[in-house]
């Protein structure tokens, strides 16, 4: 939760979680922002719904390929400025990073209509092998979860470009300009796998990638260890929401 400053915005996400049984959200700032707007209902934290996905047990591919997935500057209000620019010039940077130690790039959008257009500027910024930096279609979640799995690294923004990465079993470093995902990864204990687009510094980011790339083992277990505590998470409120049916059933007759 992000965006909820109006007053009209603020009043109609209150009546909906009024009127809901259970209300579970992914993160402790969420809670604490419906707490301000005042909600007394108890507000449950629990993991992203995506994580439940199956998708675990790519291995490195040979030869080794990284994913680059970013974001168009359209997701988030306001107007491009310089500190998008900035960003595109990062991915290009972490692109010609990977690609003087061998390692392919391949640029995967999560979202399909917005983000692809922007593959396209980070190419142009390059200034390695253009032609190599290939960009991979993908239609469903299963065509992103495949394109991503068995990769050394994704380096993303969109929060559930990272969270079926992890989800792939794919180590993943985020470049974010929104809470929710910088959040994310503090929840995963990640926090310093986050950076914030708006006060980005390069020279760490290119650290923070080299790191994940030289240790593709142990990362790949971290994240492991994370999407299967959060799936045993979620197993427990689905199955509260499953309880939830007959109730509502007998009701309805």
């Amino acid at each position: 939760m992000d965006e909820l400053s109006t007053f009209l915005g603020a009043r109609f996400c209150l009546r909906t979680l009024n009127a809901a049984e259970i209300c579970v959200v992914r993160d402790p700032g969420s809670r604490d922002v419906l707490e301000r707007l005042g909600y007394r209902r108890i507000v449950d934290v629990c993991a992203d719904p995506a994580f439940h996905l199956s998708g675990e047990g790519g291995m490195p591919d040979n030869p080794p390929f990284a994913v680059i997935s970013p974001i168009s500057r359209r997701a988030w209000p306001g107007t491009e400025d310089e500190s998008y620019d900035h960003y595109l010039t990062a991915l290009a940077l972490v692109a010609d990073q990977l690609q003087s130690q061998g390692i392919e790039v391949r640029y995967v959008c999560s979202q399909t209509k917005m983000d692809p257009p922007v593959v396209a500027r980070v190419r142009k910024r390059m200034k390695g092998d253009i032609d190599r930096a290939i960009a991979v279609d993908v239609n469903t979640v299963d065509d992103y979860l495949a394109a991503v799995a068995g990769a050394r690294v994704v380096v993303g923004s969109r929060l559930h470009a990272m969270i079926l990465a992890m989800v792939a079993g794919t180590p993943v470093v985020a470049i974010s300009a929104v809470r929710k995902v910088r959040q994310q990864f503090a929840d995963m204990g990640m926090a310093e796998l986050a950076f914030d687009m708006r006060v980005l510094d390069v020279a760490q980011l290119l650290r923070r990638v080299q790191d994940v790339v030289n240790e593709p083992d142990s990362n790949r277990q971290r994240v492991l260890a994370v999407t299967r505590e959060f799936r045993a998470q979620l197993d427990g409120r689905f199955d509260r929401l499953a309880a939830l049916i007959p109730a509502r059933a007998a009701m309805a007759r």
